[in-house]
């Protein structure tokens, strides 16, 4: 008899500042399949995909009821009843939910790469607060990071990868859908 104990996703402890720490559980199966629907549908609209969801990812989203519905998804209900017990402001508990959707889907070093991209290095996962600024973040502030090119093993600096035409996070809000943690 084999045991893949040891092979289970684990939960996580993450840190809110002020507020404490939350444990993210694994979902049971048919929240993952949401969850990874949510994730796989965002991944083709930041590709450019124009045909909408199929009927079973469709179906499969049925039911999810707005951001709050995505969250409790993401976080599960006792965790994201414990953030609304503790009187998390709303925008931690998004960025907590989308942190447990890239988790939960894509694993934790996916996660933490993804949240570093979105939110620039130093806040979300580690549950290290940011550094405030005294103004505007700028491109130039963040740290340059290398990624090697896949032909030659060459690191090139981030921002010269990715030069294609994209929306400015100005523009996203724009797009009528800012406060979903979906394709964020």
């Amino acid at each position: 008899m084999k045991d893949l104990t040891a092979y289970l996703a684990p939960d996580h402890t993450i840190t809110l500042g002020q507020w404490g720490t939350f444990t993210l559980t694994p979902p049971d199966q048919a929240s993952g399949l949401k969850l990874a629907a949510i994730v796989a549908s965002g991944m083709q609209l930041m590709a450019g995909a124009s045909e909408q969801p199929s009927p079973e990812v469709l179906e499969l989203l049925d039911g999810i009821n707005g951001p709050e519905g995505l969250q409790r998804l993401a976080l599960g209900d006792d965790t994201y009843e414990a953030m609304l017990a503790a009187r998390v402001p709303a925008p931690h508990v998004e960025r907590a939910a989308q942190y447990a959707l890239y988790l939960h889907v894509l694993g934790e070093a996916a996660a933490d790469d993804l949240f570093d991209a979105l939110h620039g290095a130093g806040g979300g996962a580690s549950g290290e607060p940011q550094a405030p600024s005294s103004g505007p973040s700028t491109a130039s502030e963040r740290p340059t990071r290398t990624a090697s090119t896949p032909r030659t093993g060459e690191s090139r600096p981030r921002s010269a990868r990715n030069t294609g035409p994209r929306a400015s996070s100005k523009d996203a809000g724009s797009r009528g859908d800012s406060s979903s943690t979906a394709g964020t």
